[in-house]
């Protein structure tokens, strides 16, 4: 028989057992959701550096910051290697190219590019220009079978994970640590064009850890849309992504970093835009746009997608004011302390062009140019070679200033608002 009190004691053990239960279950669910709200918001900017550096340009003037240059650290600098091709490592700069701006590496971040593509140069190697050092470096090799190996075009690769060499255009983007690029990042060319020595274009993603140098397959499956000509991209921090805007317009495609999958779909109103070859984008985060500057026909225009909705390309009154021809695939870059666009053509060109979105009405108002001069000496710019800068000129948030290289043999540049 029990022990007088035995039954109240077991039926209080029962309850606590039972409270304990239901606390460690509403833990579990809490922890969920909260993952759940950190998956879905965007992720956190990297905190700039606590003093900018000394090297940093005065207000509205520019300086050369390299101490070495990119053809220091060529891999085959007498161009007799077998992934050498037309051009050498200098096709990695001239033969279009955009750039990627790590904000993980180190403490004030690097630039990176890789490049080449078609006959120009099919080396695959990736490059960073580290502002801490102000020091280019070479983070891997080429791929020694260069155009003689067996290639498969549909992948885009030399091999199993490691891509082919391509026109960079404005496909090359920063995959930050914190949605999975590893301590530094990783430097993500999101499709191909012009890769190989047949030229072809192929919607698998490939990353490249910046820590390591190791090249791998990123996305699950292939972005498929026009693959046959250039598209602009832009990494949405807010959805956690990149976005690829098609030659063309009418389809959108999203590369899901959650997932690592694409999905497209078309815009319901097309309008009665058709961006051409060289056209470039960029979001602006107040208003949730993704805007294009395209050259398709009479000169540079202005477009504007509301991301919220993503039915319809408004193109955007700027006053009657188009982009000179010139200007056909020049960077467009966010600038967070001004919270306008800044927009270079390269080809050594002494000014920038502003433009700043309609407030409070965007995409619906006048947006507005502005030009400010690039003070200081002219900028270092090569002799030939296609002016275009698509996304090399980028924001350095821990330097507090635009960054941006024109060829292998010339100085990095660093240029700062006057009003920053």
């Amino acid at each position: 028989m029990a022990a007088p009190g035995a039954a109240p004691r077991t039926a209080l053990v029962n309850r606590r057992r039972a409270l304990g239960q239901v606390i460690a279950l509403g833990a579990l669910a809490a922890g969920a959701l909260s993952r759940d709200l950190r998956a879905q918001a965007p992720p956190k900017p990297r905190p700039p550096a606590a003093q900018p550096p000394a090297w940093r340009p005065a207000p509205g003037m520019r300086a050369d910051i390299s101490h070495n240059v990119l053809a220091d650290v060529d891999p085959c600098p007498r161009r007799t290697c077998v992934y050498s091709g037309i051009g050498g490592q200098k096709a990695v700069i001239a033969a279009w190219s955009g750039a990627a701006f790590a904000t993980a590496y180190g403490t004030l971040g690097a630039w990176i590019i890789s490049g080449g593509g078609h006959g120009d140069y099919h080396g695959n190697e990736v490059y960073a220009f580290e502002l801490d050092s102000r020091r280019w470096v070479r983070i891997n090799e080429p791929f020694e079978g260069g155009p003689k190996s067996a290639v498969d075009y549909d992948e885009g690769e030399y091999a199993p994970g490691i891509p082919l060499s391509s026109h960079a255009y404005q496909h090359a983007q920063y995959l930050p640590p914190e949605l999975g690029g590893g301590p530094r990042g990783s430097f993500l060319m999101v499709v191909k064009y012009a890769a190989g020595r047949t030229a072809r274009g192929s919607g698998r993603s490939h990353a490249c850890d910046l820590a390591s140098g190791r090249w791998s397959r990123y996305s699950q499956n292939r972005a498929g849309h026009r693959l046959h000509a250039t598209s602009s991209t832009a990494f949405d921090a807010a959805r956690r992504g990149f976005w690829r805007v098609p030659y063309g317009g009418d389809v959108l495609e999203f590369l899901d970093t959650t997932d690592r999958r694409w999905r497209s779909e078309a815009i319901a109103e097309r309008g009665t835009r058709q961006f051409g070859v060289d056209h470039v984008c960029a979001i602006d985060p107040d208003r949730d746009l993704l805007v294009v500057l395209d050259w398709a026909r009479d000169g540079g225009s202005v477009w504007a997608l509301d991301l919220a909705s993503r039915r319809r390309w408004h193109r955007v009154d700027t006053g009657n004011a188009l982009l000179p021809a010139g200007t056909r695939g020049m960077s467009i870059e966010w600038c967070p302390p001004l919270r306008c666009f800044v927009c270079y053509e390269a080809g050594g060109v002494a000014f920038v062009r502003k433009l700043h979105p309609a407030a409070p009405d965007a995409p619906a108002g006048t947006w507005r140019w502005a030009i400010e001069e690039i003070g200081g000496p002219a900028p270092a710019a090569r002799a030939g070679g296609p002016r275009a800068s698509y996304s090399r000129f980028r924001w350095a948030p821990g330097a507090g200033c635009f960054i941006w290289a024109d060829g292998s043999r010339l100085p990095v540049q660093a240029w700062r608002l006057r009003d920053t």
